[in-house]
């Protein structure tokens, strides 16, 4: 059960357990939301890209949608399963029971699988995802859970530099390593509500309302503390990530422009399917009013085909004795009417070189002619 607590700032909500022991295990992360405020201090580090703009692309995109589900499922929708580190090694039984339960159940409504999922998602989409790590009263992860990258950024890293202890394997064995590092904090802005979180392994307290670390004269209480962002990156000289197919963006927009382009040859029936010309006369008054109406009315594409209009002409003579000679032609032009839609070569160009960025061989994202059984075991494991 949860209750809702007003701050001093009447801009904040803050969700706590309405139980008698406050607990450390829970989320700090705000509801959804579908913006980020850009005009904070300048100590949030900007995205290389346009973080909407991304996602426009990938939802416009007639190729990408498919490489990143593809990408999804290869490398997170077969599962997860417990193993020794090292080969010939028991596992304890506790602990392969206490590692399964976290594949089972890393948050108390999904499975590792569709945490990891969503994570590689953004990851894919993005360039980089994030996991929220919550720890317990005893200072040991007790949940995870995905933290949204279209609403968190990067902070710039400050402060001195902190002494940690990690454990590093050498020669079958642990050993405890100590060494400096700066940490940097996260921040996640819903309209006027701001979320704070510290970097994953950062051993210090930090009040999640306001960024502050604890001190010896502003401890933080158990309520406030800070839950922890991992960030999961790829590689490049950005402290974001880049997504993999960013240097195929020309190649995303001219695909969406050439089916655009299509798409509006088939509507407004750009090219007509016949002339009407008249030579040696002229139309009559009521029959050049139904061709203007017809040419003026409204209605595009399918709504103007199978119309068919009575055509009246009179011949234009030069006395009395010259009868005069009208001719109605129609020429048709067809011929000139693509048979198919355009741009079609360019097109699967695009398509084959975004797909190339993600190293994805076409069976995988549903691209299966000329695909034999044989083919694409090939394709699928090489």
């Amino acid at each position: 059960m949860t209750r809702k607590r007003r701050t001093k700032s009447s801009e904040m909500t803050v969700r706590s357990l309405a139980t008698s022991v406050q607990r450390n295990d829970m989320s700090r992360q705000s509801e959804d939301a579908d913006n980020f405020g850009t005009s904070y201090d300048n100590i949030i580090l900007a995205t290389p890209y346009s973080i909407s703009s991304l996602s426009t692309f990938v939802e416009q995109s007639n190729t990408l949608p498919q490489c990143i589900e593809a990408m999804v499922t290869n490398t997170t929708r077969f599962g997860f399963h417990v193993t020794p580190i090292s080969e010939g090694v028991t596992m304890d039984k506790k602990e392969k029971e206490l590692l399964e339960s976290y594949i089972a159940s890393p948050n108390t409504e999904e499975s590792l699988m569709s945490v990891q999922s969503a994570v590689v998602e953004d990851y894919e989409r993005y360039g980089f995802g994030f996991y929220e790590v919550i720890r317990n009263a005893r200072g040991q992860p007790s949940l995870l859970k995905q933290a949204k990258a279209f609403n968190i950024r990067l902070m710039r890293r400050s402060g001195n530099p902190i002494s940690i202890t990690v454990d590093v394997a050498r020669g079958g064995t642990r050993n405890k390593v100590t060494e400096l590092k700066k940490f940097r904090k996260y921040i996640q802005i819903i309209g006027a509500t701001k979320v704070y979180f510290k970097e994953f392994g950062d051993p210090r307290d930090m009040d999640y309302r306001t960024g502050k670390y604890a001190s010896k004269d502003t401890p933080v209480a158990k309520e406030d503390k800070a839950t922890e962002i991992l960030h999961y990156r790829q590689y490049s000289e950005d402290s974001y990530g880049l997504p993999r197919w960013i240097s195929q963006l020309p190649s995303i927009l001219g695909s969406r422009e050439s089916e655009e382009v299509n798409l509006r040859y088939f509507e407004d029936n750009t090219v007509p399917p016949m002339i009407l010309s008249v030579s040696g006369g002229r139309l009559t008054r009521q029959s050049f009013e139904d061709l203007n109406r017809l040419l003026k009315a409204k209605g595009l594409g399918k709504d103007r085909q199978n119309q068919i209009l009575l055509i009246e002409a009179i011949p234009e003579t030069t006395g009395l004795d010259d009868k005069g000679t009208t001719r109605i032609q129609v020429d048709k032009l067809t011929s000139e009417r693509p048979s198919d839609g355009l741009f079609k070569e360019y097109d699967d160009s695009n398509i084959n070189k975004i797909r190339s960025s993600f190293r994805l061989p076409p069976v995988v994202i549903g691209m299966s002619q000329d695909i034999n059984f044989a083919t694409a075991q090939v394709s699928m494991y090489v």
